[in-house]
């Protein structure tokens, strides 16, 4: 995928102006589902999506909720995130 974002958007912009990109599907699906995106970039978003690693066999969606996998140190107070909203926004709106 290009780093840069032209298949998917980089959701984490710290205080400082620095970035972290771990290609947050539910963010990246909202933004598809609501029209953010072009048509050409919600095609591309929604490929790597499918395409992800953590993507369920035959482009049936992704089952993590990043790309790119992020652990405790990642976090505030260690929360990983993996929660049950997100995994419900991301099938809505990938479904969408």
């Amino acid at each position: 995928g290009d780093a840069a974002g032209a298949d998917h958007y980089i959701t984490q912009l710290n205080l400082d102006g620095s970035t972290r990109d771990f290609v947050d599907y539910d963010a990246n699906l909202i933004a598809v589902a609501h029209s953010v995106s072009d048509t050409e970039r919600s095609r591309l978003i929604q490929k790597r999506v499918d395409a992800g690693q953590c993507s369920a066999a035959n482009g049936a969606g992704p089952q993590f909720v990043s790309e790119v996998y992020y652990g405790p140190n990642d976090t505030t107070s260690g929360n990983i995130g993996d929660s049950w909203c997100s995994m419900g926004r991301i099938g809505l709106f990938d479904a969408l």
